[in-house]
């Protein structure tokens, strides 16, 4: 008898809590496009839930997860095109800045503030739910090396009409003065990116 393969989401009712746990940690929780249509399923349904006051999404493992398709990431032409070719590792601080979140929580803070989430009383205003994640927030700023400090050159670069001329764009960017973090970015993408 052959076992079951491990669901690839699971989800909880915990409460008025509704729990998606992206579950493929030998794979960093990789968003395949099975994954995202169940998410997507699963917060459909959540939206119709009454009781449903609030959903949390995390990652089985050590991170939560490691992104998506580059081939959906590159038909895109933007800021994310430049993330899926380098193969770019956002820390907390970057991903609060670019916008993609709202807080930062430190690691060690997470199961504290998970628990403290499903023991809000019923019935209670969102303001608690704010006042719970900005108990356990902490503030970041960006530093000036930080690929952020960067996004114009990037928008530019990266939204050429093929990789090519993306690449081009990019080689010529890197011959100005200041941006010689372009090189190391341009051998990477060259050396590692499967769409390249």
């Amino acid at each position: 008898m052959s076992s079951m393969p491990p669901e690839v989401v699971i989800a909880d009712e915990i409460g008025r809590a509704r729990m998606l746990t992206l579950n493929r940690p030998k794979h960093l929780n990789f968003i395949s496009g099975k994954v995202a249509l169940m998410l997507s399923q699963k917060l459909e349904k959540y939206e119709k839930d009454n009781n449903a006051e609030f959903i949390i999404i995390k990652g089985a493992g050590r991170i939560f997860s490691a992104g998506g398709d580059l081939q959906r990431i590159y038909d895109g032409r933007n800021t994310r095109e430049y993330l899926g070719l380098t193969g770019v590792k956002w820390k907390g601080k970057e991903v609060i800045a670019a916008g993609l979140a709202t807080h930062f929580v430190p690691s060690h803070k997470l199961f504290q503030l998970e628990k403290s989430l499903l023991n809000i009383n019923n019935g209670e205003e969102d303001t608690i739910f704010r006042s719970v994640i900005d108990e356990f927030s902490t503030n970041v700023q960006i530093d000036e090396t930080s690929v952020l400090s960067k996004f114009s050159i990037i928008d530019d670069c990266f939204s050429r009409e093929t990789l090519e001329e993306t690449l081009d764009s990019f080689e010529a960017e890197a011959g100005k003065k200041e941006n010689d973090w372009i090189m190391p970015v341009l051998k990477s993408i060259k050396k590692a990116s499967p769409i390249g």
